[in-house]
């Protein structure tokens, strides 16, 4: 893409250079014909369509410049840390809680608009810069990429985190369930644990299992007692809102 727009500003520079010499020989021949009323239209010519390509060069540039601000935000999102792997089963996390686990909601949808290309890595940050910049469509079919190409990834429970905030986002609470309960399997003491378990309850508070989605709270208590206060403070108004029994 770089290689395309930079050929693309060195054609116009040139053609800029080859219109700016037609003038300064058109300059020249003014000194013998002043009022040639005929070179000062070809003249006016010239500078209007070297004002044209001085646009499309500007535009050029903008684009440069929009493709190097979206590499500094991957380079910013590299940051999400990485978590243990050990592969799942989309089944019940306590006793009495079960999310029904149907063909079509366990293997990620096979994307449609979308190529995966690059490290695995590079897949991964730009499947999160989709989903940061509010693409959920885009976010979900490159997390959905990643899924299944990457099933033994360190980075596995975070996708599964962040494809289930994709269908959050969605307003698709039973499908961001799925893949909340899957992110907790995958890696139960991860950096995403915690997470996945408040946004779990929160999913199910939404399908009206208020009683399967207290215990995910109470679950979220007692493995994380030590979590951020944020994370505290969004349980209990949660719990509030659920009317969970203490």
């Amino acid at each position: 893409m770089f290689k395309k727009l930079f050929i693309t500003a060195s054609l116009v520079a040139l053609s800029f250079t080859a219109s700016a010499s037609r003038i300064t020989s058109r300059n020249l021949e003014t000194s013998y014909a002043t009022h040639d009323q005929e070179l000062i239209e070809a003249m006016q010519k010239d500078v209007q369509e070297l004002t044209s390509k001085v646009e499309v060069l500007e535009h050029v540039v903008k684009q440069l410049q929009e493709q190097l601000t979206l590499l500094r935000s991957n380079n910013m999102i590299q940051q999400e840390p990485v978590v243990n792997q050990d592969t799942p089963s989309a089944t019940s996390v306590t006793e009495g809680t079960q999310i029904k686990e149907s063909n079509s909601l366990a293997t990620p949808a096979k994307p449609q608009t979308v190529v995966a290309g690059g490290s695995e890595k590079q897949q991964y940050d730009l499947a999160l810069a989709a989903l940061k910049s509010n693409n959920y469509e885009e976010a979900k079919n490159r997390f959905s990429n990643f899924i299944t190409q990457h099933p033994n990834s360190a980075l596995l429970s975070n996708a599964m985190f962040w494809y289930g905030e994709s269908f959050s986002r969605s307003k698709m609470p039973e499908k961001a369930a799925l893949y909340y309960l899957k992110s907790y399997k995958q890696s139960p003491k991860g950096a995403k644990a915690a997470d996945a378990l408040l946004k779990l309850a929160s999913a199910l508070g939404d399908l009206k299992k208020n009683g399967e989605a207290c215990g995910m709270l109470n679950k979220l208590d007692n493995e994380f007692p030590n979590r951020q206060p944020a994370s505290v403070k969004r349980s209990e108004e949660l719990r509030q809102k659920l009317r969970c029994k203490n």
